[in-house]
């Protein structure tokens, strides 16, 4: 949609450069949706819904009502950007997670940060998320 599109070219791709920004060769990045935030961080990247990396599909299979933690446990991702932070996952998990990241930044998605006045109303349509850029912790 022309939603996305604006959302795309300008919230996620902010997203990936930040990334992109901060990281270090070699650095690992989790997340879903795959597309603009990868590209522009330019970091090798497991695709949650595993279309663009096989990764996560080896972890669904072997435990499909645990594999996100599982794969987060095992791979180690240096990045994770999620569309909740850590603190709404459930406990055990969370503690983890928290233990072993920080959170970076997070993205909020305002319409009238990302497009023109003339393009809010479009710009304001379908499903927009907060981004939470979690970085492993040394």
């Amino acid at each position: 949609s022309l939603s996305h599109g604006l959302t795309g070219n300008s919230y996620m791709t902010a997203v990936g450069k930040y990334i992109g920004a901060v990281s270090d060769p070699g650095d690992t990045l989790l997340l879903e949706p795959a597309g603009f935030i990868p590209f522009h961080s330019q970091l090798r990247t497991i695709d949650e819904i595993g279309l663009a990396s096989p990764v996560a599909l080896r972890y669904v299979t072997a435990n499909p009502a645990g594999w996100w933690f599982d794969l987060v446990h095992s791979e180690t991702p240096n990045f994770i950007v999620s569309a909740r932070p850590f603190e709404d996952f459930e406990a055990g998990h969370r503690e983890w997670l928290l233990n072993h990241y920080s959170l970076g930044r997070h993205f909020r998605y305002v319409a009238s940060d990302w497009a023109p006045d003339w393009f809010l109303p479009i710009a304001s349509l379908g499903t927009n998320y907060d981004y939470y850029v979690y970085r492993r912790s040394p």
